[in-house]
């Protein structure tokens, strides 16, 4: 029983939302913000770098001109808009158009959570809710 509990939490599987999302190191909060974002510019993962609010500042903006400075990207909710982008951007065209799926695990997920457990996300991920909008914005004025 203890091997299995153990190897649950090795990897995530069984965890309840709550803890998952309780987990002071947990990789998933704002991942897309880190990813585009320059980390360099705030000591890693160095926590003790900087205050919390100027590495969330300084995260989001190197994320939002990373993602600007990008030839493309697309955006899962406009696949139909991101393939038009990609065909006019790169000057190519698909064989075969897209089909967009607007129904997804994720959408079932969202659709269970209690208010709370949804306030616990958005506060998580406000930096990745924000990165989004600028993404939606840049990708429509492209």
């Amino acid at each position: 029983m203890f091997l299995n509990s153990h190897l649950l939490r090795a990897n995530w599987n069984g965890v309840p939302l709550d803890d998952f999302a309780g987990c002071e190191s947990n990789l998933a909060a704002n991942r897309q913000t880190r990813m585009l974002a320059d980390l360099a510019l705030v000591g890693c993962y160095n926590k003790t770098y900087m205050p919390a609010a100027e590495r969330d500042r300084i995260m989001l903006a190197s994320a939002k001109r990373n993602l600007a400075a990008m030839s493309y990207f697309g955006l899962t909710e406009y696949q139909k808009i991101s393939q038009y982008i990609f065909e006019e951007t790169f000057n190519l065209r698909f064989a075969i158009p897209f089909e967009q799926h607007n129904t997804t695990v994720s959408t079932v997920t969202m659709n269970s959570l209690t208010p709370a457990q949804r306030t616990r996300i958005d506060q998580l991920n406000a930096l990745d809710i924000e990165l989004y909008a600028f993404a939606k914005k840049l990708m429509f004025q492209r």
